[in-house]
């Protein structure tokens, strides 16, 4: 419920429907106590199944069978409270991990229904709602806001200040003064291969664009006043065309006659003439086929991948696969990144729906193998956990490179693969790689791209409770991950910690309790990770 106490919703019930609007208006104004009674239960009832999904050794079917239990639009408002819920000590972060996860499911399978329903709606056709509606769905692979509707009503909210600023009837001339002058939207000459480039709200947002996102803007506003306006795709840019005016959306709606189209294609490379089929205007699939190709040439070329959750590439490949079905590397990539979400039963789907039935038992053998319940990792025939000096849930400090972080994980010695420990110089640490090793989860804050390190023991650094404290800013960790392990950040004792998960408890039995410390530093580092 939030910051939302009981005797607010006694002494207002409106607050209830505000909080949870999903329900009649009958429940609100009869039996809405019975109903926030529900409710409560409803929630509370959600945060064990969250926190216990940690340690389900199938977490995708765990996590579709969660969002089962509950109807989807009551499961989706219990997930997005959970999910608004500010990190505090207050905050379980197990269930803020998982609680996000499965908004993410639940969002991807409602995402794909509503692209699925536009491409077969939209076949051969290029009506600019459909366009419209596309692009933003586009848009929600990386962002669980309601893209078609708040964006739709902020291009409504556009169309109402052009009435109000130019006297009927409204002409293209007048719209495209207000989009790129009043608005000052404009081609985005500075950073053309942001992913934000490509998604229409973060286009109204920053006021910049590429070519394609400008004119579907464009494109969308002229519907509201029955302005037909359609695309040109000439090759590397998009036009929008009017009663045989073309208009370059990336230079300010800057209009063009055909012979300043050839110029500007010249400009580009292409030899004069120009063929008649690139003035053709494009169909609803053209077109979003088009933005989708934008964004994962700038996944592959230059986007660094970590920007962006894997769930929400995951999710624009899969818009993608309708309209490109023979693109080889889209499959590489979707495939890749459900290993790496470690989502094996769509893994072994895909690639036994494209006749892969050879690659697909790998991978159910590797499910097989990982898909067990958690055992301790330290067992009895081990040796070298004598020599282990910190404890899972530690907060540290990298001796060398001074980035913060938590230790989730330990090996007694260094378990890396060979060419990694030979890229690492780990022979010529002074302990070499007999030592112990730990997972280190990061601070973002001091490595971006960087979620996780694997770190030799004489490389650590714990501070004490004070240092602890003010080194995190008197706040937690900076990494998405934290709720995969811990549950919260304890600043209680001599030592701060976080505390571990039943997950990680079942994996480190004797491990996670923080050790009594006395700090020293450590003689400087000579090598290696």
């Amino acid at each position: 419920m939030g910051r939302l106490g009981f005797g607010q919703f006694v002494k207002n019930p409106e607050v209830f429907q505000h909080q949870w609007p999903a329900s009649t208006p009958a429940a609100i104004q009869s039996t809405w106590l019975h109903e926030y009674l529900h409710r409560r239960a409803a929630t509370l009832q959600l945060r064990e199944e969250l926190r216990a999904l940690c340690t389900s050794p199938c977490l995708y079917s765990a996590v579709d069978a969660l969002v089962e239990h509950h109807s989807p639009q009551v499961c989706r408002e219990l997930l997005a409270e959970v999910d608004r819920a500010p990190v505090s000590p207050s905050v379980d972060l197990t269930v803020k991990y998982y609680g996000a996860l499965s908004l993410h499911r639940l969002h991807e399978t409602q995402l794909l229904a509503d692209w699925e329903e536009l491409i077969e709606s939209s076949v051969l056709s290029a009506h600019p709602a459909d366009i419209e509606h596309g692009a933003l769905l586009i848009g929600q692979c990386f962002t669980r806001t309601e893209l078609v509707v708040h964006t739709g009503r902020r291009l409504d909210q556009i169309a109402e200040d052009i009435r109000l600023a130019y006297p009927a009837p409204i002409t293209l001339p007048q719209i495209i003064e207000h989009l790129f002058g009043t608005l000052g939207l404009r081609g985005n000459q500075s950073d053309y291969y942001s992913p934000l480039n490509s998604m229409l709200n973060q286009v109204l947002d920053t006021k910049k664009g590429i070519p394609i996102t400008l004119a579907v803007i464009l494109q969308a506003v002229s519907h509201r006043f029955n302005i037909a306006v359609d695309l040109i795709g000439i090759p590397s840019h998009m036009l929008a065309h009017h009663n045989a005016t073309y208009y370059d959306c990336f230079e300010k709606g800057r209009t063009l006659t055909r012979e300043g189209c050839n110029q500007l294609l010249a400009s580009f490379g292409h030899t004069l003439p120009i063929p008649d089929h690139y003035f053709t205007p494009m169909h609803t699939h053209e077109i979003l086929g088009r933005m989708l190709k934008n964004l994962l040439l700038i996944f592959q070329e230059h986007e660094d991948p970590t920007d962006q959750p894997p769930q929400s590439w995951v999710m624009l490949f899969r818009l993608s696969l309708p309209l490109m079905p023979r693109e080889p590397q889209l499959y590489t990539m979707l495939l890749q990144h459900y290993m790496q979400l470690e989502r094996y039963a769509d893994a072994i789907h895909l690639l036994n729906y494209y006749q892969r039935p050879d690659l697909a038992q790998k991978i159910e053998c590797l499910r097989d193998k990982n898909q067990v319940p958690i055992k301790p990792k330290r067992q009895p025939e081990d040796q070298g956990w004598d020599n282990v000096k910190y404890q899972v849930g530690t907060i540290i400090q990298h001796a060398r490179y001074h980035y913060r972080g938590v230790i989730y994980g330990v090996d007694p010695i260094c378990k890396a693969e060979p060419d990694w420990q030979l890229q690492m110089n780990v022979a010529g640490l002074s302990e070499g790689a007999g030592q112990p090793f730990y997972n280190v989860l990061v601070d973002q804050r001091d490595r971006p791209s960087g979620q996780t390190t694997y770190v030799a023991q004489q490389n650590i650094i714990v501070p004490d409770h004070v240092e602890a404290s003010s080194m995190l800013g008197h706040g937690d960790l900076h990494n998405p991950e934290l709720g995969k392990y811990f549950r919260y950040l304890d600043l209680s004792s001599h030592l701060a910690h976080y505390v571990p998960n039943a997950a990680t408890l079942l994996e480190y039995p004797n491990e996670c309790v923080a050790p009594v410390h006395t700090h020293q530093s450590p003689p400087p580092p000579l090598a290696g990770p």
